[in-house]
C-alpha cells in the first residue's frame, strides 16, 4: 500500500517499475481484475478495440502498420493476429510497459512473425525509420493528453512516414476535454497537416483520419475478419465520415492550431460527461 501513490482500494500490487516517461504499475482489484496503470492513471480495462479496429475498416491499404504505444500489448495482440498478412511495428516510449504482458496474456506477442517491438519515441522512431507505413495509429492511452501527439509537428512527421495511399490514425479523447474549443483545436491542426483531414464519428467515438489522397467516401467499407468482428460495439458507415473542409472548420469558434512553437496545453477533466461529445456531433 505504501508503494502506490494513487487510490486502489483492496488491490494488490503484482509489479511496480520506473520508467523512462512514467511509473508503470500493474494491480489487481478484489474482484480479480488486473488493470495496467501510469503515474497512477489506469489504462486497462479499457483499452477500447475501436482504436485499433477502426483504421482497418477504412484505410485502403494495411500491408505495413505502426502503432505508436503499447501499453499492455492487448490491442496490438488483436491487430497483429486479427491480421496476419499485416507486418505491425509497434513503438513504446517506455520499455518498462512491455514487461508488463505476462499479467494480460499477451507474451506470446513478442514472438510473433509479424510484430515487432520498438523502445523509442514515436516521433523520433518516424524520422529514423527508412520504412514507410500504409497505417500509422497513435495509440496513446484516453485519461490524458500529450500534447504533442495531437500537434502539427508530429502530424507533419507522421504525414511524411506514411505510403502514397497511406492513413494516419488518432481518436479525440472527448471524454477528457473540458468544451468543444478543445476538440475543434484538434481537428483544425489535422485539417493544417493533411491535405485531407476527416472526421470519424461513429456512436460513441471521435477519430481523425489525415491521408496525402482523398478517401473514396463511396466505396464499401472493409469488413472485418470474422476473428475480431465481435469486438466492435458500432457499425461504421460512409455516413459517419466527415472531410475537414473550409465550410466545417469555417463554423468553429477557435481558429487555433497546435504547434511546437506555439502549444496549446489542453485543460482536462477528472469526470467529463457525454456533453463535449453529443455537441461535438
Amino acid at each position: 500500500r505504501d508503494r502506490l501513490d494513487f487510490e486502489c482500494e483492496g488491490c494488490t500490487l503484482l509489479w511496480l517499475n520506473d520508467g523512462l516517461e512514467a511509473t508503470t504499475a500493474v494491480a489487481r482489484s478484489p474482484s480479480g481484475t488486473v488493470t495496467l496503470y501510469t503515474d497512477g492513471r489506469s489504462i486497462t480495462p479499457g483499452a477500447l478495440p475501436q482504436r485499433a479496429l477502426t483504421a482497418f475498416m477504412v484505410a485502403p491499404a494495411t500491408d505495413r502498420v505502426l502503432s505508436i504505444g503499447f501499453g499492455s500489448g492487448q490491442l496490438a495482440e488483436m491487430v497483429a493476429k486479427g491480421f496476419p498478412d499485416t507486418q505491425l511495428d509497434c513503438v513504446e516510449l517506455d520499455g518498462n510497459m512491455a514487461l508488463t504482458t505476462e499479467f494480460f496474456g499477451t507474451s506470446d506477442l513478442l514472438d510473433l512473425p509479424n510484430f515487432e517491438l520498438y523502445v523509442d519515441d514515436g516521433r523520433q522512431h518516424m524520422l529514423r525509420s527508412p520504412s514507410t507505413y500504409d497505417v500509422i495509429m497513435a495509440d496513446t492511452f484516453t485519461h490524458s493528453i500529450n500534447t504533442q501527439i495531437y500537434g502539427a509537428g508530429f502530424f507533419e512527421v507522421a504525414r511524411e512516414s506514411l505510403t502514397p495511399d497511406g492513413s494516419f490514425f488518432i481518436t479525440v479523447p472527448v471524454q477528457d476535454l473540458t468544451s468543444v474549443t478543445e476538440v475543434e483545436i484538434i481537428l483544425r491542426t489535422a485539417a493544417e497537416s493533411f491535405p485531407y483531414a476527416y472526421v470519424l464519428a461513429p456512436q460513441g467515438m471521435v477519430a481523425i483520419l489525415g491521408r496525402t489522397q482523398p478517401l473514396e467516401l463511396g466505396q464499401a467499407l472493409r469488413s472485418l475478419p470474422q476473428t475480431v468482428q465481435g469486438e466492435l460495439s458500432f457499425d461504421l458507415t460512409a455516413s459517419d465520415i466527415y472531410r475537414l473542409e473550409s465550410a466545417v472548420l469555417d463554423g468553429f469558434g477557435s481558429t487555433r492550431v497546435n504547434s511546437d512553437d506555439q502549444p496549446y496545453f489542453f485543460p482536462l477533466t477528472q469526470h467529463a460527461g457525454p456533453g463535449v461529445a453529443q455537441e461535438m456531433h
